[in-house]
Parts: C-alpha cells; sequence; structure tokens
C-alpha cells in the first residue's frame, strides 16, 4: 500500500436509502482503522444521522439540504465541485456520476445498474425510452470515460460499462459490497428467532425494477396452492404512500389483509425481522449487486431470488434462484422451503459460508489501495 496521504470527499448528496446508505456506512466504518480526513458532503437528514452513527469523527458538510428536485440539482451542479476542490481534498468518491466541475481526481463508485440498461430493458421497465433515458446513459459513458477511477459492485456491472466504453477496462475494478465485521465473527452462534411462522420478508422499495407485483402475485399464488396455511408478507423499506399502487392490486386479488408494509427500518429491525423469517423473498429484476440477499444470509435467512443480472454472482448456491416475473415460480420455491426442513437448513448454512466473502475490511483496504493511485 502506497504511503499517499489521503483527504477524503464523499459525494453523498445523491446517495439514497437501502443499498446506498448501507455501503456508505459500510465504508465509513471499516475506514476508521485507518488515519485520514473524511469530508461527507450530505443533502438528507437521514444520510447525516447514519454517517454521524457511523463516524462521529469525520467531518460532515450539510448541502443543498431541503431543496426542491431540480433546485438540488442546479445547486450541486453550480457549487459542489469548486467547495470540495476548495477544502482542500485531494481525492473524491463520487455514488454513479461524476460530481461536475470539480478539479480534484475522482473514483466513481458504480451503485446502480439501472446506468447501464439496454434500450429493451428500459423499455420493459418503464414503458418508454426517452429523453431522460439517453440523457442518463450519455452522462455514465461520460462519467466511464473521464473518471480517474471507475469502482463497479460486480462483474456483470463491469462488463455492461465495458460493452459500452471498451477503452476504460484499465481503470475499472471490482470491489464487492461487503458484511460488517461483528456479524461475520459471530455468524454460528446466533439465536435462530424463527419459530415455525409461515412469514415471508422482503427488503426492497416499490421502485418499478424491484418487480414488487411478482411479490404480491406470489402471495396470492400461495393462498390458491395452500389456503390452509396463514402465510404473511412483511415488505421493508419505501414510504407509505409509494406504495399505493402495490395495495391496490394486493386489495384487488384479495391478500392486502396479509401484507405488513412496514417502511424504512434502521439496520437492527431489518436484521430482526430477518432473523424472525421463514425466508426472504427477492423479486428484483435489475441488481448490480443486491444487498438484502447479503442481509439475509447474515441472518440466517433462506434467499429465494430471481435468477438474472449479478443476483446470482451474489447468491451463489446458498439460496434458491427462480426465473424472474414468475410469481408462480417464486410460491413453488417458498413451498420447497416451508415443507423440507433440512431444506432450510442447508440454505441457512450455506449462507453463513457464502457471506464469510463479502467483508468491509477488506473491501476497504482495496478502495484505500484506490484511492492513493489516483489522489493529487
Amino acid at each position: 500500500m502506497s504511503n499517499k496521504k489521503i483527504k477524503l470527499a464523499i459525494n453523498a448528496t445523491n446517495i439514497g436509502p437501502q443499498g446506498g446508505i448501507n455501503g456508505l456506512v459500510g465504508y465509513l466504518g471499516a475506514w476508521k482503522h485507518y488515519d485520514f480526513p473524511i469530508t461527507l458532503y450530505a443533502s438528507e437528514e437521514y444520510i447525516i444521522n447514519e454517517a454521524r452513527k457511523a463516524r462521529p469523527d469525520i467531518k460532515i458538510v450539510p448541502f443543498g439540504v431541503g431543496l426542491s428536485y431540480w433546485k438540488h440539482k442546479a445547486f450541486v451542479y453550480a457549487r459542489l465541485g469548486k467547495q470540495i476542490h476548495g477544502d482542500g481534498a485531494n481525492v473524491l468518491m463520487s455514488t454513479n456520476m461524476l460530481t461536475p466541475r470539480c478539479a480534484v481526481p475522482q473514483l466513481v463508485h458504480h451503485r446502480n445498474a439501472y446506468l447501464f440498461l439496454t434500450n429493451q430493458l428500459f423499455s420493459e421497465i418503464n414503458g418508454t425510452v426517452g429523453w431522460k433515458y439517453r440523457l442518463k446513459r450519455y452522462a455514465a459513458v461520460q462519467t466511464i470515460k473521464k473518471s480517474s477511477c471507475n469502482v463497479y459492485i460486480s462483474n456483470y456491472l463491469k462488463g455492461l460499462a465495458e460493452s459500452w466504453e471498451p477503452e476504460s477496462k484499465k481503470k475499472n475494478h471490482v470491489i464487492y459490497n461487503g458484511v460488517y465485521q461483528k456479524e461475520l465473527t459471530s455468524l454460528h452462534d446466533r439465536v435462530d428467532l424463527w419459530h415455525g411462522e409461515p412469514v415471508i420478508c422482503a427488503l426492497q422499495t416499490p421502485a418499478k425494477h424491484k418487480d414488487s407485483v411478482t411479490l404480491i402475485r406470489m402471495l396470492a399464488e400461495l393462498y390458491r396452492i395452500d389456503p390452509g396455511i396463514p402465510w404473511r408478507l412483511k415488505i421493508a423499506g419505501g414510504k407509505d404512500e409509494s406504495w399505493s399502487e402495490i395495495v391496490e392490486l394486493a386489495e384487488n386479488i384479495g391478500v392486502l389483509n396479509h401484507v405488513e408494509f412496514l417502511g424504512y427500518l434502521d439496520r437492527s429491525r431489518v436484521l430482526r425481522l430477518l432473523g424472525e423469517s421463514m425466508c426472504m423473498v427477492f423479486t428484483s429484476i435489475l441488481e448490480g449487486f443486491g444487498n438484502p440477499p447479503i442481509e439475509a444470509m447474515c441472518s440466517g435467512c433462506p434467499v429465494v431470488a430471481s435468477n438474472c443480472t449479478a443476483i446470482p454472482e451474489v447468491v451463489g448456491d446458498a439460496g434458491l434462484l427462480v426465473e424472474p416475473g414468475n410469481g408462480t415460480a417464486f410460491a413453488e420455491a417458498v413451498l420447497r422451503i416451508h415443507g423440507d426442513g433440512a431444506l432450510r437448513d442447508r440454505l441457512k448454512n450455506s449462507g453463513f459460508e457464502r457471506v464469510k466473502q463479502f467483508s468491509w475490511q477488506q473491501s476497504a483496504i482495496k478502495m484505500i489501495e484506490l484511492f492513493q493511485e489516483i489522489a493529487c
């Protein structure tokens, strides 16, 4: 590892809940063992609060808090890059896109696969390929070209980017998301919180690519196949009002009384939910990595997930992978776990072994090496 001094700035103004904040907190916690200053720029209170809990020693700069969407975009474009440079950083970590108007070398952490969608897949999700997609694609290509370094969270995502910009290969790297060390060191000592109830959980927002429609159809299929079992589906993530379409669907097909929308949960409550559930179902059709399966495996909760994009790269043989968008296939996988205790135990133990491959500490070291390589 180089001895070059790092003065790190982190642009967290476009980081979202779930995977985005988990990744940020994971790196901040792992970097506390290394002596370099960090300044984090954030626009959302929950990002600021979670960052402070993870690292109360770093400098946090609220930037554009409370602005409307377009005012926030304009404010970040006009001022953030210049402020980061003026504050003395010698390397900048941005998420998904370059921070504009910034002379500091940038490592871009590519976390969202939607930036690398083909026209066909984007059309399947949103119904049209319009100017917003073309603008995002253009911005993504420019980011890949102009960044000092690109870090992807899966080989799947790196491959998509390089299919767009083959000349970027020399500055492209894959660093997986991690698992918190205290969770890794106590995997086999955990008390099993699940007591046989047919509770299925999901960790996702109502975003189109998460395919919550299939989640509801799966529940309906479970009641059709075996109506004598009191199936319960608990969904953590998103704001209550954002689930209105899924609530309407669940009501129309008669399963709304069997669904709980829990909203955003902090990490401790997420882990408890997973521990108390029979299995975690992940219906997403597009993931650059997929943190929920990692969290489930770490909690001893068997995974049923879509067999597409980066998800198989994460889950491996430690979960049941099924055809995306197929509610019946998901229901049949859940029924297998419900009816086969030996299978559930095997998946649980395989998950414990699988997550040992993902460590924030190892990921943090690799990231620091890249910072030192590009720092001015």
